[in-house]
Order: structure tokens, then sequence, then C-alpha cells
């Protein structure tokens, strides 16, 4: 789940940086008891444009997740006027999921609520950010697991993964490990087996010695 997170993050940071968006990942905060961290942070000067993403790579308690992104979309924007003197005068609010059938069905069985707290989806949001307004924004956005390869930790230390398009790709578990076989000694007691007949030779059955 980390690597599938961290995967949609640089997806994010990917599509912004080059339509000018200057990005801050993991900004955190604190006021008067609420505190979090916004997963990324996109701002654009020219037009005082601010852009709140949070980041889901799985689907968990529906309001508390609504209700985490109002709360950031309240707070954040008067502390970054403070904190950097980043004044926005429209904000953007998105939540990123991976682009697959669970997450898009999920969504769609509360069509309804989503309608209402984040109704705007892939196309206009990409219009939104490669030109901010004139008003604010919330949205979800669907984005697919692709690029570079991801560092993960497993079992038996870190191990690079690739993430393939519309899947999140667990690590390739290597080689099998195979056991030795254990070789049979051919003995009075154990004799050999090769596949041949276990009979007695034609000399014996005719009383010859060997």
């Amino acid at each position: 789940m980390d690597a599938r997170h961290a995967a949609l993050v640089e997806q994010v940071v990917a599509r912004l940086a080059p339509l000018g968006w200057e990005v801050t990942v993991e900004y955190t905060f604190s006021r008067f008891g609420d505190n979090g961290a916004v997963d990324v942070i996109g701002w654009r000067a020219q037009e005082r444009a601010l852009l709140l993403v949070e980041v889901k790579s799985e689907l968990d308690n529906l309001q508390n997740m609504l209700s985490v992104l109002d709360r950031k979309t309240r707070l954040v924007p008067a502390l970054l006027a403070l904190e950097r003197d980043w004044r926005a005068a429209v904000v953007g609010a998105i939540l990123v999921m991976p682009d697959r059938s669970t997450f898009r069905d999920g969504i769609a069985r509360f069509r309804a609520t989503f309608a209402a707290a984040l109704p705007s989806r892939n196309v206009e949001i990409r219009r939104w950010l490669a030109q901010p307004g004139p008003g604010p924004l919330r949205g979800t956005w669907f984005l697919r697991l692709s690029g570079p390869s991801i560092l993960v930790e497993g079992r038996g230390g870190p191990r690079r993964i690739r993430a393939s398009r519309g899947s999140a790709t667990a690590p390739n578990p290597g080689p099998t490990k195979r056991e030795p076989r254990a070789e049979r000694v051919a003995g009075p007691e154990n004799p050999a087996s090769d596949g041949r007949s276990s009979a007695p030779s034609a000399a014996t059955s005719r009383g010859v010695s060997p």
C-alpha cells in the first residue's frame, strides 16, 4: 500500500510541475488542536491559485475521508497565507485514487455523495489545472500507476518493482528456491533404483555364480 501511495504522489507531482505549479509534498500543519498533513500542495502565483491534493491508495472510512479533506480545505489556505504569503484567490481540492475498477465502483456506490462533495472528474480537473479558475475546484481524479520503478521494503530487504499501467504490481518473488534432492545410496538393504527391473538376472536364475 505504501508503494502504491508513493506512486500516486509521484504521478501528481509529475503532472503539476510541467503546468507551472510550485509543488510542496507532505505539508504538515497544526492549529488550535487541528493537525494533519496534505499529501501534495500546488501554487500558481499568476492566478493566485492554490491546490490541495489528498491521495488515497485504498477505500476506507468514507465519512472520515471527506471530513478530513474538508477540514484541510478550510484551514490550510489561511495558514499558507501567513507562512508563505500565498494569498489564494481560488482554491482547488482533489481526491486522487488509482484508476482501477475497485475504486471506481466504490465511488459509484455513493454517487450522490460524491456528486455533492467532489463533483469534478478527470477531464474537468485537467482543464482546471492547465488554467485555474475562474471558480474553485472540488473533484476526484483517477490516475493510472505507471512510470519508474518503486522501491519497496519487504522480506529479505528492499526490492525495486515496476508499476504496470492500470494496476498495482506486487514485487517479483524471484526464483523459486528448491530443496536439494536426497540421493539414495545403493546397498544390500537399499538397491539402486534406475528404472530397470529388480528381478534376478538370467545368470543367477540358471544357478551360475556371478
